[in-house]
């Protein structure tokens, strides 16, 4: 074979496999490019629920903290010697701490001995909110009505 036969088949063997290439399917490439953008979707959404479910738990974690700190201005203002000042320790806890029930229980009864009914059946009813079920805290804002 010469060199110009060569190269005629050569150049006509090329076009005859671009036609060839022309019919190859791009579904299926189309196809995993489309489940992998899908795939890249599920993965981004995923991090991102994670990322929520972590600053929840770090949440979570500070508010037990301050709760822990909540429980020495509890723990004060019971052993404090006058009820003023045993106010003012369960204010700051609770400042700490906003969803102690057993508090705001507690800090109505002391608003009690003291005259502030007022005062008092807003920290029962506190205490009510955040456990409906708090039977001392419903017997004590009955008590102030």
């Amino acid at each position: 074979m010469n060199k110009r036969s060569s190269s005629w088949l050569l150049a006509s063997g090329f076009w005859l496999l671009v036609p060839a290439c022309s019919l190859f399917d791009n579904s299926q490439l189309e196809q995993q490019r489309a489940e992998l953008a899908r795939l890249r979707g599920e993965a981004d959404k995923l991090k991102q629920e994670t990322e929520t479910l972590r600053q929840q738990g770090q949440q979570r974690d500070n508010e037990r903290d301050a709760c822990n700190r909540a429980f020495y201005a509890f723990e004060a203002g019971k052993k404090a010697g006058d009820t003023e000042a045993a106010v003012a320790h369960y204010k700051e806890g609770l400042t700490l701490c906003p969803n102690d029930d057993v508090a705001h229980n507690e800090l109505g009864e002391l608003y009690l001995r003291i005259g502030r009914r007022a005062e008092a059946a807003t920290e029962f009813q506190a205490a009510l909110d955040i456990n409906a079920n708090f039977s001392r805290a419903r017997k004590n804002l009955e008590a102030t009505r």
